[in-house]
């Protein structure tokens, strides 16, 4: 047998072996993936401490202007570890930390409200001046527990569920006449929240190492409050003259990419 033969037979066999290699599904991994996100803000109402000071008088209030969307791009990293268990089930933990450019724009109102005289169990609300208001996400991690089934050896289905926590980041801007804030006047609150998140996903093996991936995943961090800061229609910088005002805030994700078996 000559060289050229042999050297064609090692071929073959090396190739056929790695062929027939059983996918494995068990042990780390690390995906990479890229995405687009899209939900909603929903704003509610807020009133000033001047209500707890003084209720039957002038209460200067933030009047929510209902629901917006919010959208962006994103970018995760997943790390997390798989057991298979019998009739090809799968079990896992994954963490997750997604990097995004997602934010919503709304117009709400600086307003006040008012005791109606002639109902005493009636306010009446004058909208004076509109406020922009700007929502950001710029991250968020996520918590959660994996179970999948694998079929023909080299496809997985799987569902996701857990927890998450994010940055959540808020910024008002006055853009008509002085009312609780003066005109130009902005403010910015950030805060980390929890919430929770759902997915599934499908994952299918290109080699023992590589697997291509598609995800979907549904955060959800609940009523969210804060408490702005700011200068009085007098003028007079009075930081501790609040407002708290709340808005509901959920996305989803949607996201392709590749993951690594180690």
């Amino acid at each position: 047998m000559n060289k050229l033969t042999l050297t064609i037979l090692l071929a073959l066999f090396s190739f056929n072996a790695f062929a027939s290699e059983k996918k494995s599904w068990d042990g780390s991994y690390a995906s990479l993936l890229v995405g687009y996100t899209h939900g909603n803000v929903n704003e509610k109402n807020g009133l000033s401490d001047y209500y707890v000071t003084n209720p039957d008088g002038y209460d200067y209030l933030v009047y929510g202007g209902g629901k917006t969307s919010l959208q962006g791009v994103s970018g995760s990293i997943k790390l997390g570890y798989n057991i298979t268990i019998p009739n090809n089930y799968l079990i896992g933990l994954e963490f997750g930390t997604t990097f995004q450019d997602a934010n919503s724009k709304q117009r709400m109102f600086d307003g006040y409200k008012y005791l109606n005289n002639s109902n005493p169990d009636d306010y009446d609300y004058d909208l004076i001046a509109p406020l922009d208001v700007k929502t950001k996400i710029n991250n968020y991690q996520t918590l959660g527990l994996r179970i999948g089934h694998i079929f023909n050896d080299d496809t997985l289905f799987y569902f996701l569920g857990g927890g998450t926590v994010g940055r959540v980041e808020r910024k008002l801007d006055q853009k008509g006449d002085d009312n609780w804030f003066l005109v130009g006047y902005s403010t910015t609150e950030r805060k980390n929240e929890t919430g929770y998140v759902l997915g599934l996903g499908i994952e299918h093996k290109l080699n023992n190492k590589f697997s291509l991936k598609a995800s979907y995943e549904y955060v959800n961090f609940g009523n969210i409050k804060m408490t702005y800061r700011g200068p009085t229609n007098d003028g007079v910088n009075d930081l501790n003259d609040l407002i708290e005002q709340s808005h509901k805030l959920d996305f989803s994700n949607f996201a392709i990419g590749l993951t690594y078996q180690f």
